[in-house]
């Protein structure tokens, strides 16, 4: 699915092709496919850690500079989703970060907002801003967060994916904010990035 802004236009994206932006052809782009689809079968399998290894063997083999490769972009940030998936916000930070330099990943919200969720997460309060800028570019696409309530908690997707399990009170506010017709979007946004307006530490 194309994700577009509401001017209409479609939102940068990293692409997972053999295209350099000199118009060089990755000849190595058979073996980086090869291990980026064994990522993302064990992202499936929520076997984090191998997904994360399977991304890393594929980076190696892109020839420097990686930022000149489409395929890098797609490459760093499937590895700081499975970084994530795993917990590890600090490992999470280099791939995302290094992947806001490469192809495609400029204004697109979801790198923003994983990279906002990953500082935040580290107690970076540029997160905030990432986070924001995210809400800001997917308030004017009809896919933004999905969630589910259930008893005891509330589970938060993006684009397909899982990205946080509120319970306690966090999954409370959800559900009164749901319940009073609220701004539940941008709740889940500074829920999943684990900030609260007003409570950041300075």
């Amino acid at each position: 699915m194309t994700h577009r802004d509401r001017d209409g236009n479609a939102f940068p994206a990293p692409r997972l092709d053999d295209a350099g932006v000199g118009g060089e052809r990755l000849t190595v782009f058979g073996q980086v496919k090869q291990l980026a689809e064994e990522g993302e079968r064990l992202l499936a399998a929520r076997d984090w850690r191998k997904a994360f290894e399977a991304f890393r063997s594929a980076i190696a083999l892109i020839p420097e500079p990686i930022e000149a490769w489409n395929a890098s972009a797609w490459l760093l940030v499937a590895m700081a989703d499975a970084a994530i998936g795993a917990g590890d916000f600090r490992a999470a930070l280099p791939p995302i970060g290094h992947a806001t330099t490469c192809p495609g990943t400029l204004g697109n919200p979801w790198v923003d907002f994983r990279l906002g969720q990953v500082r935040c997460m580290l107690g970076d309060l540029r997160g905030v801003d990432d986070i924001e800028r995210a809400v800001t570019a997917l308030a004017h696409e009809t896919e933004q967060f999905e969630y589910q309530i259930t008893r005891d908690k509330v589970l938060v997707s993006f684009r397909g994916r899982l990205v946080r399990t509120l319970v306690g009170t966090d999954a409370e506010e959800v559900r009164a904010m749901a319940k009073n017709g609220g701004d539940v979007q941008l709740l889940l946004a500074r829920k999943t990035g684990n900030f609260k307006r007003g409570n950041e530490k300075r």
